[in-house]
Formats: structure tokens, sequence, C-alpha cells
């Protein structure tokens, strides 16, 4: 018997509680499960390609969030 169970990880990704956003090479949103679009009020739809700091940063924030991801990444 040689079957491979698989596992469609974007739906147990969609489950948790906690909020996850991917993000591709040049900082453009690529996926957000549901628990990031409801911390950010807005859809995967809407949000996909859109640069991430258009999420994460605050025009009045003195923080620097792109150098902050460009360190993590």
């Amino acid at each position: 018997m040689d079957q491979h169970n698989t596992i469609d990880y974007r739906l147990l990704v969609d489950n948790l509680t906690t909020a996850i956003l991917l993000v591709d090479s040049k900082l453009n949103i690529f996926y957000l499960n549901s628990a990031c679009e409801a911390l950010f009020d807005v859809s995967l739809l809407r949000a996909s390609g859109q640069p991430v700091l258009n999420l994460l940063h605050a025009h009045d924030d003195a923080f620097n969030t792109h150098e902050a991801l460009l360190n993590t990444l």
C-alpha cells in the first residue's frame, strides 16, 4: 500500500488564531490567513500583491519598518 496522505497546509493555517502573513522577495503580500485578515481588516484578495508596508507602517511612526523587515529577511 503506497498511498501518501497529503495535508492541505493552507486549510491548516487558515484555522489558526495566530495571524500569518507571507510576503514575496519584494515585500509584497503573497498570503494572509483568516486571523491576519481579521487583525488588519483586509481580505487576501484586496491585499494580495500590495506592499506589506501598507499594513505595517503608520505614517507618523518613527520606527523604520522597511529596514526592520529587510534585516529580518
